[in-house]
């Protein structure tokens, strides 16, 4: 918005100046003026006038009359009909000059009145124009509160505003994260009143989450921080995504929504990406994930799966899918169990039609906790030959990656969806 409003005002200051120009080079033709006095004067030649005999006083019509019609004296030789009758070119020249003068007097004064009038147009523009660069001048030098987040209010801003305090506790001090510089602490968990309602197979809720940022390093960071893991239910989708800058040696309390979370409460939940870093990126950047927040709430959701095919199975996930087209592509939707006791990287690589392969719409390097279960969007392809697939030969290969140990790293190989 700032820099649209500079460039209105830079596009005002160009329209002002070719006006400016405009004004200034619309030069006043000699020629033209000239030519007009000289028929203007011209007209003063008026053929047969009405005049006044010299000798007796009475009017001749010299249209009708060649002598005085009261004296019978002629009329050739009065000095009013020369006047006006015959009017020499000197006169002539003497009198358009005379009505040049005037009329470039004139235009000169008026002309004189516009170009200031655009004058002060052009420079109040400029005046706006500096006086908005030397605010964002000061704003960026000196940080301004913009561009920082602050303490917030619960119900101020982001997203639900009906939001209350849960009946329950957060178990233990609720730090996710310390590096002795910044220590980033879970203050509260709140419930959006009358938000609970069926949807994607799961009762869900809507919700508030408070984050206390502790900054006691002497440099701005960046944080951000995203929750994809929810009593024992993980989604493709972040229920909770926070990013945001923070000043120096400030400590600031702020509140980031979490979005139709599974259950009415929530029991625990991991954060599968905590990332903090400098502004000046000096000091590198901690990354680190699975961090597990439990509560004092008790609640574990489970979906329905009687309409999944099970396609791949092992010590360690479950993997099940099913045919859609309810959406407006038609594609698969997979459920995947975790049954191990560590966490897992999923990434769907690309799929098989009738043995040609199509890049898909899946998952890449999804977090699944240990415990947990994940029911994914509809993952589908926009290439030609992902049409009607229910009927064709249909193979999908997926990944699983273990951080902790890599050793347990595998993938299922070319798995029939139908």
């Amino acid at each position: 918005m700032f820099f649209i409003l500079i460039d209105l005002l830079v596009i005002g200051i160009v329209i002002q100046a070719v006006k400016y120009k405009k004004v200034k080079n619309k030069i006043f033709s000699h020629k033209e003026v000239e030519k007009a006095a000289r028929e203007q004067v011209k007209k003063m030649k008026i053929t047969n006038p009405v005049i006044t005999c010299e000798y007796c006083g009475s009017q001749i019509d010299t249209s009708r009359e060649e002598v005085c019609s009261h004296c019978g004296a002629p009329y050739d030789v009065s000095a009013d009909w020369r006047a006006r009758f015959d009017v020499s070119d000197s006169f002539i020249e003497e009198s358009a000059d005379e009505i040049i003068s005037s009329q470039e007097s004139k235009v000169k004064e008026e002309t004189a009145n516009m170009l200031k009038k655009i004058k002060r147009r052009i420079i109040t523009l400029c005046v706006l124009v500096f006086g908005l660069l030397i605010v964002g001048a000061i704003i960026l030098v000196t940080d301004g509160p913009g561009n920082y987040r602050g303490n917030e209010k619960l119900n101020d801003k982001n997203g639900y505003r009906n939001c209350v305090d849960v009946d329950y506790k957060i178990n233990g001090d609720g730090v996710i994260y310390d590096d002795g510089n910044v220590k980033i602490t879970v203050a509260g968990i709140y419930y959006e009143e009358n938000s609970t309602r069926r949807y994607n197979g799961l009762m869900r809720s809507n919700g508030k989450i408070a984050f206390t940022v502790e900054n006691s390093h002497d440099e701005n960071i960046y944080v951000s921080i995203s929750c994809n893991s929810i009593n024992e239910i993980s989604s493709d989708t972040n229920y909770i995504s926070m990013y945001g800058r923070f000043k120096k040696n400030k400590t600031v309390t702020i509140y980031e929504q979490i979005y139709q979370f599974p259950g009415e409460g929530i029991s625990e939940l991991y954060f599968d990406r905590i990332y903090v870093s400098c502004d000046d990126y000096k000091h590198g950047e901690e990354n680190v994930e699975g961090i597990k927040l439990t509560t004092t709430h008790d609640e574990t959701c489970e979906y329905d799966l009687d309409e999944y095919k099970m396609i791949y199975t092992n010590d360690k996930f479950d993997v099940y899918a099913k045919y859609t087209d309810e959406s407006y592509d038609e594609g698969y939707i997979l459920y995947i169990n975790n049954k191990s006791d560590k966490a897992f990287r999923i990434t769907t690589k690309d799929i098989l039609i009738d043995g040609a392969s199509c890049d898909i719409y899946g998952l890449r390097d999804l977090y699944l906790p240990a415990g947990y279960t994940l029911k994914t969007s509809t993952l589908y392809s926009t290439e030609d030959n992902f049409e009607n697939v229910k009927s064709k030969d249909v193979k999908m290969s997926i990944a699983f990656n273990c951080k902790e140990d890599p050793s347990l790293d595998f993938s299922t190989g070319y798995i029939e969806l139908n």
